[in-house]
């Protein structure tokens, strides 16, 4: 019986997992997975492996920093030896390691929590990481640090060394000796410092001979005087390596005590690196984690074989195990009916692993206790096995260890003998499969199987598709029809001689018109497919025009409805500004009539309620209120606008863009707004006009009549009301002296006192006051003319 790992290729897909593990017991962890038959345990696998994914992919997390398998130095440990650097550093990476993951994975969402439950229950010792970590450099050096004795040995050694190179040097700087040596440089040798002496001068330096080179023409001798020296020097490094050996010692306990926690967190770390690098080749494969039964239903959309290359594979629509238990796969060679066959296989292999499995969403697939398969030709020579007698052999092993809840692969099923004998045996296999209810895929050849699946309700025919205008398979997987084996087509398309397949055409027996049939058939089914692709791309097309036009009337509806919302809006807010007006009116009135007679001030209120109704009866004019905003750069001198706040249409006169506002002429008045309170009238461009023209100022020569004795400024700023006044006063000083009055309003008085700041200083002002009663009290300044 094949063995489906390495029939399927899931072996491969392990080796392509395990490409993105961070560490070699997380791609160890990959390598050894195998597909499980316990609905809950895939389950759970599938979670956390689907987690692992968003994790990678929508929270962009960087996956486990890579550490070293650490099995080894702890078991080294138990045994009580001294751990080395190298091994000690390993077990610092461990420990950093689980505190990343521990640390990084706790502040993601809950949406993760599995994983994050595995990263919460990692052991964590951040003072044996700091302690390694600070204290040893690499493998071969520790830091002064790590101890104070080493730290006080190395100093004594680097002094003694210092005396000693220097004593060294002093025989190479005109030294007696200097004449003797070979080169102007001392060595080491044996641990100890040396001078390189020319052999004639042995005699000449005293001192104990170590070495000489390989021709004898250079000694190593060790001068008398740095004997002691070098001695020290000996003693200090002895000093200093049992010092880093303690140091390593204490090291090696403190992980000893920690030991078990220290492996159980590699474990977990590998466990987490293992669904991460799942996560990760589910991402690079487009995969997803599909509906998941237990019932023997597999019904993939879009599935892909993730080995073949995306650029050409040719996904699959596949179903088994629905209305039928068993699908009998059939169409021409190099068609792909293996293909489709294995992909069923690997992505089921794949889910049963606990591995997310590229299809589109809306696929579904289940849980198998076990798949078993026979693909490929099995031929055992030292068996003495024949390829029908390992077919065999494999259907012998299938078929009595199968359960109901087993998925069965069978490739080409009865060949390797003759059709009959073989299509006879194949429907056998096949009753004797969906009398058990288990499921199968099987691939054939054979008329005769594809003439019984149409006739059984246990069995569902599909067939590879072949186009008959090009000869070449499609690849693409038809549910519920047969499949033409065009074999002829197929070997001349592949280029066997014309004349070979000519002959064999002839040779077919006439009787057996069924793949002629069949061939037929997918031609008219091809046109068909062909029409109905025009039908659902015009009527795609239309549903696209019809949404268009729904959405641009949704559209129109949204823009009327905020217009006439604007519209009650503006409104209600210039009646409240209206009445607001009136009101302060009328109690100015009010003031002003204390001792006249009551006919006047019920006067006054009717003039106010009609004011009122008129304003919600909604009689202000459509400009008031429907306009639209207007751009700074389209607020130019001549362009019209709305001031909103007075619901009145104008012209600007003057810009003032450091101040972000305009001097608008409404009806001859000029008006200071700001930008924010100007827009453009609806259905109107803001296009430049020529403003109306100030009327000019009296002539001298004229007598300034009484309605030119006096000025309403109410509403202006100070300095647009100067602007107003300043000519008018010059034109009444021309006319000879005379008295006039300003009506500037009361409001908060800055208005009033503004004007009268400016008339203090006009050479042509006398004198000015507020006025009396009668004459406009505090709401009005009396001028007299010189």
């Amino acid at each position: 019986m094949n063995d489906p790992i390495k029939t399927l290729e899931f072996d491969s897909i392990l080796s392509a997992t395990a490409v993105y593990a961070s560490s070699e017991k997380g791609k160890n962890n990959v390598l050894a997975l195998r597909p499980s038959g316990d609905y809950d345990e895939v389950l759970s696998r599938l979670e956390y492996a689907g987690q692992a994914e968003k994790l990678l992919s929508h929270y962009r997390y960087g996956g486990i920093e890579s550490f070293a398998d650490p099995d080894g130095i702890t078991e080294k440990a138990r045994t009580g030896a001294t751990l080395s650097m190298r091994e000690l550093l390993d077990i610092a990476g461990v420990l950093r390691s689980a505190r990343l993951a521990k640390d990084t994975l706790d502040k993601y969402p809950d949406d993760v929590d599995g994983i994050k439950d595995i990263a919460l229950r990692i052991f964590a010792d951040k003072a044996l990481e700091n302690d390694i970590s600070r204290d040893i450099i690499s493998d071969t050096e520790m830091s002064d640090t790590a101890s104070d004795t080493l730290r006080d040995i190395r100093v004594r050694l680097r002094t003694m060394k210092n005396r000693l190179t220097e004593k060294l040097s002093s025989y190479m700087r005109g030294n007696e000796y200097s004449e003797y040596l070979r080169d102007n440089f001392y060595t080491v040798r044996g641990g100890r410092y040396v001078l390189p002496v020319k052999s004639e001068y042995r005699r000449s330096v005293p001192g104990l001979l170590h070495d000489q080179s390989a021709t004898g023409s250079t000694l190593y001798i060790e001068p008398f005087e740095i004997v002691s020296m070098n001695n020290d020097i000996v003693k200090l490094e002895g000093d200093e390596q049992r010092e880093i050996e303690r140091i390593l010692g204490a090291f090696s306990e403190r992980v000893l005590a920690q030991a078990d926690n220290i492996t159980d967190a590699a474990e977990r770390l590998a466990l987490l690196d293992m669904y991460f690098a799942i996560g990760g080749m589910a991402s690079a494969t487009n995969s997803i984690v599909p509906k998941v039964n237990r019932v023997g239903r597999v019904k993939l959309t879009g599935a892909r074989h993730p080995l073949i290359d995306p650029a050409r594979v040719v996904p699959i629509d596949i179903e088994v195990g629905g209305k039928c238990n068993i699908l009998l796969i059939s169409g021409p060679n190099t068609g792909g009916k293996t293909a489709s066959l294995k992909t069923v296989g690997l992505l089921s292999c794949m889910l049963c692993a606990g591995m997310p499995v590229p299809c589109k969403e809306g696929s579904e697939m289940s849980v198998f206790d076990r798949i078993f398969c026979d693909i490929g030709d099995d031929q055992n020579i030292s068996r003495n096995l024949s390829t029908f007698s390992s077919h065999i052999a494999n259907l012998r092993e299938i078929t009595s260890s199968f359960t109901n809840e087993s998925l069965i692969l069978l490739d080409e099923i009865g060949s390797c003998t003759s059709p009959d004998e073989g299509s006879a045996l194949a429907i056998g296999v096949i009753e004797y499969i969906a009398a058990t209810k288990a499921k199968a895929v099987i691939t054939t050849h054979y008329p005769k199987l594809k003439e019984y699946a149409m006739t059984s309700d246990r069995v569902m025919n599909a067939g590879m598709q072949f186009d008959p205008h090009t000869l070449q398979p499609t690849y693409k997987l038809l549910m519920g029809y047969p499949g033409s084996s065009n074999a002829l087509e197929t070997a001349r398309a592949l280029g066997l001689a014309p004349a070979i397949t000519e002959a064999a055409k002839r040779a077919l027996d006439r009787k057996v018109d069924y793949e002629a049939l069949l061939t037929e058939a997918f031609a008219v089914k091809a046109q068909a497919e062909a029409e109905l692709a025009k039908a659902e791309n015009a009527e795609r097309e239309a549903a696209e025009r019809l949404a268009k036009a729904v959405e641009n009337e949704r559209k129109t509806s949204e823009a009327l409805a905020r217009i006439n919302a604007n519209a009650q809006a503006e409104t209600k807010r210039l009646v409240g500004k209206t009445v607001e007006k009136a009101d302060e009116l009328l109690e100015e009135i009010k003031r002003e009539l204390k001792d006249a007679d009551e006919r006047a001030l019920l006067q006054a209120k009717r003039d106010l309620k009609r004011l009122e109704a008129l304003a919600y009866a909604g009689e202000e004019t459509a400009e008031s209120v429907l306009n639209e905003p207007i751009a700074e750069s389209a607020i130019i001198p001549g362009a019209e606008v709305v001031v909103r706040s007075l619901g009145t249409k104008g012209y600007v006169a003057k810009v003032r863009p450091g101040k972000k506002e305009a001097v608008i002429n409404c009806e001859g008045k000029s008006i200071t707004a700001a930008f924010s309170d100007l827009a453009k009238p609806i259905g109107m461009t803001a296009s430049p006009k020529k403003a109306p023209q100030r009327k000019t100022s009296p002539s001298a020569a004229t007598t300034l009549s009484p309605a030119e004795k006096e000025i309403n400024v109410i509403g202006e700023t100070v300095s647009d009301a100067i602007d107003k006044i300043e000519p008018w006063l010059e034109n009444a000083a021309k006319c000879g002296p005379t008295e006039l009055r300003i009506i500037h309003g009361k409001g908060t008085g800055a208005l009033g006192r503004g004007i009268q700041a400016y008339l203090r200083s006009h050479p042509a002002v006398r004198s000015f006051r507020y006025g009396r009663y009668g004459e406009g009290d505090m709401g009005a300044t009396i001028v007299e003319i010189k």
